[in-house]
């Protein structure tokens, strides 16, 4: 089965409306903790101290009056400053930003689903009043951004962890590599917002069966955002904040529901 991301999209549309100033907070929210607490944000801390000590060194060489010593203890003082920022930026992702972005995903996903469950009232013969019913009762909420620190907190922040990890390691070696792990694991996040108790091992192992054979797909899909990107940047930001980011962010939460769409529906024909 295909999938189209212009049907992906006109879903992520139809559910924006109907809880726009909620998925603009959790957007926004997501955005600000995703800048600054990820394993890359701690990486690129690191890397930063070559550079911070050379600019040292050369400043206090120009001064004749300056102990070695003196010199010395700054640049230690520096280096022990930086890893230890670095180190509170993981834990940081590890221990907040991690649940949080599932409980995002959690949001995401019933924000869609009243919108994606219309379209298969024809085909599935559902009662359109059901679905309704079900709209009232599944709409995302706010507090849906801190509902995994009660619910299934150690496996999902494991199981980010140890998938973050991968990522990492791989994109030491080279950019490639670790982009396309990158999509490997795109899902996790959803599928921990629906099951917070699997394995940490079944999700990362779901995920790369649903995103087998549609990484590049995902890859376009992103890629057709960016003239939406360039608007908000255009913009000053403030097209970035209303609509862009909730937009290709629900736009992703639907990717998810057509991918496992599919996959299950192959596992049922296997």
């Amino acid at each position: 089965m295909k999938w189209s991301r212009k049907e992906l999209k006109q879903v992520a549309k139809g559910a924006l409306p109907g809880n726009y100033w909620k998925t603009i907070f959790i957007s926004f929210a997501l955005l600000v903790f995703n800048q600054g607490t990820t394993f890359s944000a701690a990486q690129s801390t690191i890397t930063e101290i070559p550079g911070t000590i050379s600019s040292i060194s050369d400043n206090l060489n120009r001064s004749t009056r300056v102990n070695i010593r003196v010199v010395v203890i700054l640049i230690v003082l520096t280096f022990g400053l930086t890893l230890a920022f670095a180190f509170v930026k993981v834990l940081a992702a590890v221990f907040l930003k991690n649940p949080m972005e599932i409980g995002a995903g959690r949001f995401l996903l019933r924000t869609n689903e009243h919108v994606w469950r219309m379209r298969e009232v024809d085909e599935t013969g559902l009662a359109k009043e059901d679905v309704e019913r079900e709209e009232i009762k599944n709409k995302g909420e706010i507090m849906d951004l801190l509902y995994y620190f009660d619910h299934g907190y150690m496996n999902v922040i494991k199981t980010e962890f140890i998938g973050d990890v991968y990522i990492f390691l791989w994109s030491l070696l080279l950019v490639i590599p670790g982009i396309i792990k990158s999509y490997e694991y795109r899902m996790v996040p959803f599928i921990l917002a629906e099951s917070p108790t699997m394995e940490t091992r079944e999700v990362l192992e779901l995920s790369r069966n649903i995103m087998y054979g549609n990484k590049w797909q995902a890859f376009l899909l992103d890629m057709s955002f960016i003239p939406w990107h360039i608007l908000g940047v255009v913009t000053l930001g403030i097209g970035e904040i209303l609509y862009v980011n909730p937009y290709t962010n629900l736009t992703d939460a639907c990717l998810y529901r057509k991918l496992k769409e599919i996959y299950t529906e192959k596992e049922a024909q296997a």
